[in-house]
């Protein structure tokens, strides 16, 4: 049987296909508008005093603790006092263990620590009422 070579050409074909664009229907009616919220109540400012100084030598011992008494005329029984320490007296608010809680009185704002601070400790407070 003899050989026969056989040349295969391939064939591309072009196909185009024609997208049409989809039409849009036209806007339906705009829907009726909802009832306005109830407004929240307005915040509370502090009243922010700085560079207020808790004096080594004014903590009393408090059953297991330290108490501190700080006066500010501004705060009143019903405040709530944030007690900030300045950056610079972290070390010392660690070592006393200066606790977080604190308690209003009128004029005063008390403060706690499980050792008493060995130098004093500047401080910045908020006063919320």
């Amino acid at each position: 049987m003899d050989n026969i070579d056989i040349n295969v050409t391939p064939i591309i074909r072009e196909v185009t296909i024609e997208v049409s664009q989809a039409i849009k229907g036209d806007t339906g009616e705009q829907g009726i508008q909802g009832e306005q919220g109830i407004q929240g109540e307005t915040g509370v400012a502090a009243n922010q005093i700085t560079s207020l100084t808790l004096l080594s030598s004014g903590w009393v011992l408090d059953g297991t603790t330290y108490k501190y008494q700080l006066a500010n005329a501004n705060i009143l029984a019903t405040s709530i006092v944030d007690v900030i320490p300045d950056n610079a007296d972290v070390a010392i608010v660690q070592v006393a263990e200066v606790l977080p809680q604190t308690n209003s009185i009128a004029g005063f704002v008390e403060i706690w620590a499980n050792n008493i601070p060995t130098t004093d400790i500047v401080v910045t407070i908020n006063i919320f009422d």
